[in-house]
């Protein structure tokens, strides 16, 4: 078999000094490269503990490690030519002689979910981290119930009303969705004022917080359309113009004249304050819909009268000068997507507040009942993990995970598109120190195939990661830093047949973005790379009903 094309990438990602972010499309042999990678690491560590791999599902841990321990117990020669199965041999070989006790303790193995993992370390410290067992799935559910209807019980009426307000006075709805908060606490950004900072005061600075954000989101957006601004800006004279004639066909009232005028002279404005005349400008220039406009649909039907030069000028401007700049397109969509107000109104505050403060009750119920049972659920698992590994900035110990029995080492984490803030939080304390090369972390994953939103994962986090690993000396977004030095691609595909990667490649490379967007989880399209020369068709059956 022929070098895969992307040989030099996969040499670099089972490097055991590197600490890489690999992006690894379905049927590159993701999995194949980190068994690879855990066996050398066995070779070259005192410790086989030392070595630490963690995955999402019970079932693909227990595969992993039937997959580690299978190569270990192979003494087979692969045949010529079977690159990667002789360098997995090798490494298993290495591994054997370094720690023959692995055959009669394959138990020695760190092969964990991220929940197994955190409630070894909630277990190690259970002073620090302050949980109890896990309660059944059933027992969760209605724990999570009770401490909302609690809540709500206790509420008094100007709380009640302007929460019902909210759930359209539905008030098994407005428990059920308490009940999802608190099922969902690790992702949100709220939770009990332990220094005792009343629950409305809290949600006043999460509204000012949520602000601010999303005039940080305006502002990035903005900025992504600078390289078109000249351009953006002649489209919107002829566009405002064009408006403007319209109007004046159809008498209508002053309305909007004075800020289309701003438009024609002036541009996209620059300065949030005038988000209600870039609102007008996105409206100008992009359809309904969101979608950038075409200079043919400019015409009466959607409010223009232009005259033949405007528009062939605008077809120019439009169809050949934007339309040209993807990244260009997508930021003017995003603003699109902004809400009318950058802020708040004073209705809006006083139904979020009785909402923080219902689910800060909830939330405090919650822990209280816990406590009594002597219950946590995952969630509390790995919140008392973190409580169990504070770093030194928070005045937690610097050696206490070195004086697990692990030493930890190094660690490699599978499917690493799907993990949650909480679990990124996690990583990087457990990797606390780490140097990328004498101890390192290996992440592998595919941003195009999360599946875990219904577990709080956050693709965005990989995106925002590879970004700015690809950006030397940018600074580290969304979290605390995680010691990745590296970003990989794999591209070869050993699973499909040539023509239905070709197909695949074509079809998605039509549809799909040409670079992240974080902002929106959405991952570029990476074309794959088929080394399976059989031919392969894609048929599409459709069907109504």
């Amino acid at each position: 078999m022929s070098a895969p094309p992307d040989r030099g990438n996969r040499e670099k990602a089972a490097c055991t000094s590197l600490s890489p972010l690999v992006s690894a499309p379905a049927g590159s042999g993701k999995t194949s490269l980190l068994v690879l990678r855990f066996l050398r690491l066995l070779a070259k560590t005192e410790h086989p503990e030392s070595v630490l791999a963690i995955t999402f599902t019970r079932k693909a841990a227990a595969e992993m490690r039937h997959r580690v321990t299978q190569a270990l117990r192979d003494t087979s020669v692969p045949a010529s030519g079977e690159e990667h199965a002789k360098a997995r041999a090798d490494a298993a070989s290495e591994a054997r002689a370094r720690h023959p006790e692995l055959e009669g303790q394959p138990a020695r193995l760190s092969i964990f979910t991220f929940d197994a993992f955190a409630g070894l370390i909630a277990r190690r410290y259970p002073l620090a981290a302050g949980v109890g067992a896990l309660p059944p799935a059933a027992q969760g559910r209605a724990l999570y119930r009770d401490a909302a209807l609690a809540a709500v019980e206790a509420a008094d009426d100007a709380t009640l009303d302007a929460a019902l307000a909210v759930a359209d006075g539905d008030l098994d709805w407005l428990v059920t969705q308490l009940g999802s908060w608190l099922m969902a606490r690790d992702t949100l950004m709220i939770g009990p004022g332990d220094d005792g900072t009343d629950a409305r005061v809290e949600a006043e600075a999460l509204l000012i917080f949520s602000t601010q954000t999303l005039e940080n989101f305006v502002k990035e957006q903005l900025e992504y359309i600078d390289a078109k601004r000249e351009t953006l800006n002649r489209a919107l004279a002829v566009l405002a113009r064009g408006r403007l004639a319209f109007l004046d066909e159809r008498g209508s009232a002053a309305g909007e004249r004075e800020e289309l005028r701003a438009l024609q002279d002036e541009g996209m404005p620059r300065d949030l304050d005038a988000w209600p005349r870039i609102r007008l400008a996105l409206s100008l220039l992009l359809t309904k819909e969101g979608a950038l406009r075409k200079a043919r649909g400019v015409t009466k039907n959607a409010g223009f009268a232009l005259s033949r030069e405007d528009r062939e000028e605008l077809k120019a401007l439009l169809d050949k000068g934007i339309a040209a700049d993807e990244r260009a397109v997508q930021a003017l969509a995003l603003l699109f997507s902004a809400p009318p107000e950058l802020g708040y109104d004073e209705e809006t505050r006083t139904r979020f507040a009785a909402l923080y403060a219902l689910y800060d009750k909830a939330l405090r119920r919650l822990e209280e009942a816990m406590r009594a049972r002597g219950n946590a659920d995952f969630t509390a698992v790995m919140q008392g993990a973190l409580r169990a590994l504070p770093t030194p900035e928070e005045g937690g110990d610097p050696y206490r995970l070195e004086r697990l029995d692990a030493r930890l080492a190094h660690v490699l984490v599978d499917e690493f598109q799907d993990v949650s803030p909480a679990q990124r939080e996690f990583l990087a304390r457990i990797c606390y120190g780490f140097d990328g090369k004498r101890k390192t972390l290996f992440c592998v994953g595919d941003p195009m195939q999360s599946i875990y939103r219904f577990r709080k994962a956050e693709p965005e986090i990989f995106l925002r990661l590879r970004r700015q690993i690809g950006r030397p000396g940018a600074r580290e977004e969304g979290g605390p830093p995680l010691p990745l030095y590296e970003p990989l691609e794999l591209k070869a595909n050993f699973r499909s047949a040539r023509g239905i990667v070709e197909w695949v490649n074509a079809t998605f490379e039509a549809i799909a973005p040409h670079e992240d967007i974080p902002e929106v989880s959405a991952a570029r399209f990476t074309k794959a790379e088929p080394t399976n020369d059989e031919k392969g068709e894609v048929v599409l059956h459709l069907g109504v009903g």
